[in-house]
C-alpha cells in the first residue's frame, strides 16, 4: 500500500511522495485549519490588535451568523468585546508594570549572589571535612531510612555460580558504600 502521511490540521491522510505533500500543505484548505488551529493559541492583545485592522462584519453583526465563520475577512467582534480585550490587555500591562517595580533588578543580583556565596561556603566545608576524613578514619553514616533486604531473583536460584553483578547488595554493603552527592 505504501506510506501515508497524516495532516494533523486537516485531520486527512494521503499518499506520502513530495508531490502529495506539497500540493497539500500549499493548498487553501490546510493553511486555512493550520491558522485556525494557532489561532486558538494567541494572546488578548495580538487578537485585539488584528480585529482592530479589520472592519466589522455586516453580516454577522446583523443576524449573528456569518457563512464564512472564522475564516471571514471581517471582523466578528463587537465594540463591547473590543472595549473587554483592551480591559484585559490593559490589566496585564499593569500587572507586568507592577511586578517590574516590586522586583528591581538590583535584588535579584543580590539574591542570586547571596545564593551563589552560600553554595561556595557549603562546598568549601565540605571539601575541608573530605579532607580531614583522609587524614584520619571516616566516621560511619548512619541512615534513617529502613535498609531493604534484598533477595535472589527466583530464576536465578537454579543458577550455579552467579556472576557478583546479579547478587544482591548486604546491608552492611549498603552501609559501607560511598555515596556521591547530586547538585
Amino acid at each position: 500500500m505504501g506510506k501515508r502521511y497524516y495532516c494533523d490540521y486537516c485531520n486527512k491522510s494521503f499518499a506520502d511522495n513530495p508531490v502529495s505533500r506539497k500540493t497539500h500543505l500549499s493548498g487553501v484548505v490546510h493553511a486555512q485549519n493550520k491558522r485556525a488551529h494557532y489561532d486558538a493559541f494567541r494572546d488578548e492583545e495580538e487578537i485585539l490588535r488584528d480585529e482592530s485592522n479589520k472592519r466589522p462584519c455586516r453580516t454577522f453583526l446583523s443576524s449573528g451568523q456569518c457563512k464564512f465563520g472564522d475564516r471571514c475577512q471581517y471582523s466578528h467582534l463587537t465594540n463591547d468585546d473590543k472595549a473587554h480585550l483592551a480591559e484585559i490587555v490593559n490589566h496585564k500591562r499593569k500587572l507586568a508594570e507592577i511586578k517590574l517595580q516590586d522586583t528591581p533588578q538590583d535584588v535579584e543580583d543580590d539574591s542570586f549572589i547571596q545564593s551563589l556565596d552560600k553554595w561556595t561556603k557549603k562546598r568549601a566545608e565540605k571539601k575541608a571535612q573530605e579532607d580531614s576524613a583522609k587524614d584520619g578514619p571516616i566516621p560511619k553514616q548512619t541512615f534513617s531510612a529502613a535498609i531493604p533486604d534484598y533477595q535472589l531473583a527466583e530464576c536465578l536460584t537454579s543458577v550455579v555460580n552467579p556472576p557478583p553483578s546479579l547478587l544482591p547488595p548486604t546491608k552492611e554493603e549498603l552501609l559501607n558504600a560511598e555515596y556521591a552527592e547530586w547538585g
